[in-house]
């Protein structure tokens, strides 16, 4: 943080022939840190008034996911470019290479994939560009195609593996390559294959390779040997963490589903994680830890200002359904007067106190009905026409309702007559 104080002050202190220079760096090392750290140094005011500059501009925000700031930066790029090298085709051809891949990877990110593989496959065809950028490109194209059109994957990936290329390419892209690789050979059933290079990925080190491994042993029917990888892994990212918990659910461990997934801090607050950790613990402990696990959550998320009353009032009321279903009345009953205690007008909660009470306490449950709005009906509703009416769509109902007496008697002296009718006699041989 120091070096990058004194980067700036030095940036901003200092115009000469090397100024350019100097805010492309500053740029370059804002855009890496968007792209490589969930906490990325914050942008400075730096002018665009080269491609570069904007370039790396372009790159942060691309980062930190404003994919229509990236974009435009991208055009005033290749603009600047061009008007740089006007006479130098060659050149400017070079140069905007690493822009219209950059584009490409906007288009991408919009989930665009068509426009996408266009704008690579323009860079690789021309080869404008550097052994890397084309090397980029090509990797793009094969996330793009996952596990359809395999050949074109193939031929792509001999654009990423040539060892002149990987000299060139940082130690990311050659993992992302070779993780590319790996799952190319398990799309093509070269299991054997994909072994080896998912054991080469976790000795090299790469977090997500215990995924690739597990992936291996998940296709082979050994769910102990893809369990014990994701849980022996010498980091626990949060794909390996959901992926183990994953595992662990469909072999019926829902203990250490649960324990896998506590305590991820990225989903910490959210109301599905929440459902989810709940589902869990009834499984492993029971109704009591469930409830009491439910009640803390829901105190938090009250406490958390991030969700509004009428949401917080709809979980209330759903935590307060499931703990009657556990039948527990009376804790139930306590959720809802708490609730009812902060909106009194909740004809929702009301209902379901009314029925909690009930199961214990019926002659509180009745003056507990006393607080129910009076209903009021308009005056052109006439209530004996509606009660006559009720049945009015099923035809058996109007029969049961308004069949005369005389009607009554004729239906069941003919049922009579069809029982005679039915009864068997002895014949005598």
């Amino acid at each position: 943080k120091q070096w990058y104080q004194r980067r700036v002050a030095i940036t901003a202190g200092i115009v000469d022939q090397n100024t350019n220079e100097r805010e492309t760096n500053l740029a370059a090392t804002l855009a890496s840190s968007a792209a490589f750290n969930t906490k990325p140094l914050k942008w400075v005011a730096l002018r665009e008034s080269t491609y570069e500059l904007c370039y790396n501009s372009a790159c942060y925000k691309l980062a930190v996911g404003d994919t229509d700031g990236a974009e435009e930066r991208l055009h005033k790029a290749k603009e600047l470019c061009k008007k740089e090298f006007e006479d130098d085709e060659q050149e400017f051809e070079y140069e905007q290479a690493p822009i219209q891949v950059m584009l490409g990877l906007c288009e991408q990110q919009r989930g665009n994939s068509k426009e996408a593989v266009t704008l690579y496959n323009n860079v690789i065809k021309e080869k404008h560009g550097d052994a890397q950028t084309v090397a980029v490109a090509a990797n793009n194209i094969i996330c793009i195609n996952k596990d359809q059109n395999m050949f074109d994957s193939k031929k792509k990936l001999k654009l990423c593996t040539g060892e002149q290329v990987t000299k060139r390419l940082a130690q990311y892209q050659r993992h992302s390559i070779d993780f590319n690789s790996c799952l190319l050979s398990f799309y093509t059933n070269q299991l054997e294959s994909f072994r080896n290079k998912s054991l080469e990925l976790q000795q090299s080190g790469l977090d997500l390779a215990p995924l690739l491994l597990a992936t291996y042993y998940n296709k082979e029917k050994k769910m102990d040997e893809a369990v014990k990888v994701l849980t022996d892994a010498p980091v626990r990212s949060l794909a390996v963490q959901l992926a183990l918990a994953q595992l662990q659910k469909s072999k019926g461990d829902f203990e250490g589903c649960h324990k896998s997934l506590s305590g991820l801090s990225e989903f910490e607050g959210r109301p599905g994680y929440i459902n989810i950790l709940a589902g869990l613990l009834l499984h492993t402990a029971g109704p009591e830890k469930c409830i009491g696990y439910l009640e803390d959550a829901l105190t938090k998320l009250r406490s958390s200002g991030s969700y509004s009353a009428s949401q917080l009032n709809e979980w209330t009321i759903s935590l307060a359904r499931f703990v009657l279903s556990q039948n527990l009345p009376q804790r139930s009953a306590t959720i809802l007067e708490y609730l009812l205690s902060r909106d009194s007008t909740n004809i929702k909660a009301l209902a379901l106190l009314i029925r909690s009470v009930s199961l214990f306490d019926a002659p509180r449950a009745k003056d507990v009905a006393q607080r129910l709005p009076e209903i009021q009906i308009p005056s052109e509703i006439n209530l004996e026409e509606l009660e006559m009416g009720v049945g009015v769509t099923s035809g058996r109902g109007l029969r049961k309702v308004i069949q005369p007496e005389e009607e009554k008697i004729k239906e069941a002296n003919r049922r009579f007559e069809t029982k005679k009718k039915k009864v068997p006699t002895a014949t005598l041989r």
